[in-house]
């Protein structure tokens, strides 16, 4: 069995090794074999963090064994926050003037799928809700994003060492290849899985098992 690390944003994708200080959590999720010894010594917990332009942290055990990391996009590659929380206050104010949502409220809309939240604070409509954040977002999207420092860095240096890197994002596609664009990251990446890429998105598994099976990890 080979190795991956998926590192996400807001919240966990398994067994949870290290939280560590992108503006938002990450964590690391390990599954079995290894890196030619060559190439050991350079993947380690501190070492991770350094290129990520993180603060050291010690695992409780060594990342030596690794072919392949998967990214979400959010909060992890790119800062996305101040865009995604302006545009859900926007369209819970074009769509739910009479309704108030706390800043927690509007928080806990960061991570589920454009769809389960309109479900879940638009249920007669759940569409008109995706439409109308999808157009209040794209309005602002290039404006309002920014690329964490030290990412480029960090994604040189993974590919320098032959790993394997993708994108797993509970965004459909086109709007997380919009990013990379914007922000020079695609050529990072040999694959994305997004939203309308599978039947069940994140913290579902099929979104992980279906980058691994591309990858052959």
């Amino acid at each position: 069995a080979n190795r991956i690390v998926a590192i996400n944003s807001s919240r966990s994708v398994g067994n949870t090794a290290c939280n560590a200080g992108f503006p938002s959590r990450l964590s690391l999720r390990v599954k079995s074999t290894k890196l030619p010894a060559s190439k050991r010594r350079a993947i380690d917990g501190d070492r991770l963090a350094r290129l990520g332009g993180l603060s050291p942290m010690p695992l409780d055990y060594t990342l030596h064994m690794i072919k392949g990391i998967l990214f979400d996009f959010d909060g992890t590659l790119v800062n996305t926050n101040p865009l995604i929380l302006r545009t859900f206050r926007e369209t819970f104010a074009n769509l739910l003037p009479q309704r108030q949502l706390s800043d927690q409220e509007i928080l806990d809309c960061i991570g589920p799928t454009l769809h389960q939240t309109g479900l879940k604070y638009l249920p007669q409509d759940p569409e008109l809700f995706v439409k109308e954040y999808r157009r209040l977002n794209l309005i602002y999207h290039d404006d309002m994003i920014a690329e964490y420092p030290g990412i480029t860095e960090m994604l040189n240096s993974l590919q320098n060492l032959g790993l394997r890197l993708a994108i797993v994002s509970s965004k459909k596609r086109d709007i997380v290849q919009r990013g990379l664009d914007v922000m020079g990251l695609a050529p990072y990446f040999e694959l994305m899985v997004a939203s309308d890429d599978v039947e069940n998105p994140k913290p579902h598994p099929e979104p992980i098992e279906r980058a691994r099976g591309a990858l052959g990890l």
